[in-house]
């Protein structure tokens, strides 16, 4: 019910909730922060496990879009990963042999 009635309000404290700046879907509702490098920004330290806030990564994203991008692309670097954009498994060919 609350968060029918007031969905920013009830958005900021689920933000504040997770334990991230209860600011946050603010900046997501009037679309201030650009969405693929964030979101890039905030997988890339999942995945090797480096410790931050989202809410830095917005401001990484937002004030430095280029450095934040390049920051990305070292990571990957430094650890030879190669970038994986789709999870999908290897299709079995008739023979049963991986395409």
């Amino acid at each position: 019910c609350f968060s029918f009635w007031c969905f920013p309000c009830f958005a900021c404290k689920t933000t504040r909730d997770y334990g991230e700046c209860l600011c946050l879907p603010i900046l997501d509702m009037f679309n201030c922060i650009p969405p693929v490098g964030l979101s890039l920004r905030v997988g890339t330290r999942q995945r090797y496990g480096i410790h931050d806030t989202v809410c830095n990564d917005c401001l990484y994203s937002f004030f430095c879009y280029s450095c934040s991008w390049c920051q990305i692309a070292r990571e990957m670097k430094i650890r030879n990963a190669p970038v994986v954009l789709n999870h999908a498994l290897p299709r079995a060919t008739a023979m049963g042999h991986q395409s």
